[in-house]
């Protein structure tokens, strides 16, 4: 049987695209498949074939030692295919590509390296260091890309690697997922989903709960408990409406859908401030929110609009302009019919134009044709 192998030093073992898309997808196309990916013994949810790396905030373990121990595994594995996952990966990539005469490589670009690099924490801080190692990056995944086949996860990639295979990171979609209108409440729930940060709304979605008492906010993904217990205290007697179920933990994607079903949404929250990294970006939140008939608040990015405004599945908004954000929300709290239509718009627009099965087709074409290559 042929066998494919996914690294990946950065992302969990449960992680969304990876496991439940890409390794699932193989799986079904007959694959014999591995994951070898940094985790704790005790994690669930673990891939089939799992091989151990370590999990660690220390970079030297998880760039370097992580390197070594993979391509001693690999080397002595010899699959069919090896699959990677992440730009610290690209020089093992590399040597792979001559140790391994008879295996085909593949990187799977998931992020802007050079944007997200540069704009990562505060954009200003340190910017020259910034700037020098998102070169040396984008350096390295263009000297790749002319070795190996690359696999891109936003269309606008091909702006930068215009031989890659798209397979965007649209979602599974198994069936019509209704707003639970038994979910009501008092309240008026708002849901952002993903990793939690400054650079990805968080005080956007704080300022909503600060300013409008008839909100309530959930944060559903990675957030650190310092930082949740930080945002409770500010709020003081409003912490109540910013409900965080999760923290120090990746949610895997079962839990969050789980969690669309608890509540009937007025709005899933995509409002990013201002940035060049999410301005091309296709936020799969865009679509799970879709996909879970809720309305889509989002920035005011064209990318985004085109998605959202085109299928009349939600609003978009100034990510500046508070009074007009809490305005829109208000607006769709005071209208079911408004919020309902939104969503049954997003619903279909996902099962016509947004899912993973156009997509896992085109991966499993690539595998097929890399190995008879």
């Amino acid at each position: 049987m042929k066998s494919i192998v996914h690294i990946s030093t950065s992302h969990f073992p449960n992680d969304n695209r990876i496991y439940y898309k890409e390794i699932e997808g193989a799986k079904k196309a007959g694959y014999d498949v591995y994951f070898m990916v940094a985790h704790g013994r005790n994690e669930e949810n673990l891939a089939n074939k799992t091989y151990q790396l370590k999990r660690s905030t220390n970079k030297i373990k998880r760039y370097i030692l992580n390197q070594f121990v993979a391509v001693y595994r690999l080397v002595k594995l010899r699959p069919t295919v090896v699959q990677f996952h992440d730009p610290e990966l690209l020089p093992s990539g590399i040597l792979l590509h001559y140790l391994l005469k008879k295996t085909c490589l593949i990187y799977d670009v998931h992020e802007d390296n050079f944007t997200g690099l540069i704009e990562r924490g505060n954009p200003r801080k340190n910017r020259m260091v910034k700037l020098v190692l998102a070169s040396l990056v984008r350096r390295a995944e263009l000297f790749a890309s002319r070795r190996l086949p690359l696999i891109i996860a936003e269309k606008y990639y091909k702006r930068y690697f215009p031989n890659s295979t798209e397979v965007l990171n649209y979602p599974i979609v198994d069936k019509v997922y209704e707003n639970p209108v038994a979910g009501k409440t008092e309240f008026l729930e708002l849901i952002y989903t993903g990793n939690v940060s400054i650079e990805r709304g968080l005080n956007i979605y704080s300022e909503l709960v600060r300013l409008n008492s008839n909100v309530r906010v959930h944060l559903v993904g990675r957030i650190s408990s310092e930082l949740s217990k930080d945002l409770h205290q500010n709020l003081g007697s409003e912490a109540h409406r910013l409900i965080i179920p999760y923290t120090d933990e990746f949610v895997d994607p079962t839990l969050l859908q789980e969690y669309y079903h608890q509540y009937y949404w007025t709005a899933g929250l995509a409002i990013f401030p201002k940035s060049p990294h999410y301005f091309e970006k296709e936020l799969t939140k865009l679509f799970e929110y879709m996909m879970n008939s809720i309305p889509v608040v989002c920035s005011n990015f064209p990318t985004w609009e085109n998605i959202v405004i085109k299928h009349q599945a939600g609003v978009s908004v100034d990510p500046e302009d508070f009074d007009n954000i809490s305005g829109v929300i208000n607006r769709l709290g005071a209208n079911d019919e408004l919020v309902n239509e939104y969503g049954a718009n997003g619903s279909e627009a996902v099962q016509d134009y947004y899912n993973w099965y156009g997509q896992e087709e085109n991966l499993v074409k690539l595998y097929n044709k890399v190995i008879q290559h």
